[in-house]
């Protein structure tokens, strides 16, 4: 029975690795799931899951977003950052962008992130 159980874990598994790796619109998440595990976040703040889950899910308001919602597609490498294109850097702006990147958001990426750090390494092991 747990062979037949592991098989079907593994076929799972292996048809959900593929159906994210095609999905264009999944890159972020691509870039940051390892394993199938609940999430630290999932167990956290309240306020903050429905946030993180909405980020992770594509459901927030950046342009990587926004631009593929239009009336008229915005081709991806016009969907730049409001913030860098007020100083001719005109860059994507993606998840990656506005979480690690962007300079709008260097406070507020240095108050928060380290506590997400401590509370995440703290819980993981």
């Amino acid at each position: 029975m747990f062979e037949f159980k592991q098989r079907v874990k593994d076929c799972y598994l292996q048809e959900w690795t593929e159906s994210v790796n095609k999905n264009c619109k999944l890159s972020l998440f691509r870039n940051l799931e390892i394993e199938i595990i609940p999430e630290l976040y999932l167990s956290g703040i309240r306020d903050s899951k429905s946030v993180i889950a909405k980020f992770r899910c594509a459901s927030h308001g950046l342009d990587i977003e926004t631009g593929r919602h239009c009336q008229t597609l915005t081709p991806k490498e016009e969907r730049i950052c409001l913030n860098c294109g007020k100083f001719q850097n005109y860059v994507i702006e993606c998840e990656l962008h506005f979480l690690m990147q962007c300079p709008a958001y260097n406070d507020l990426r240095n108050e928060y992130l380290s506590i997400l750090f401590t509370e995440a390494s703290s819980k993981r092991y």
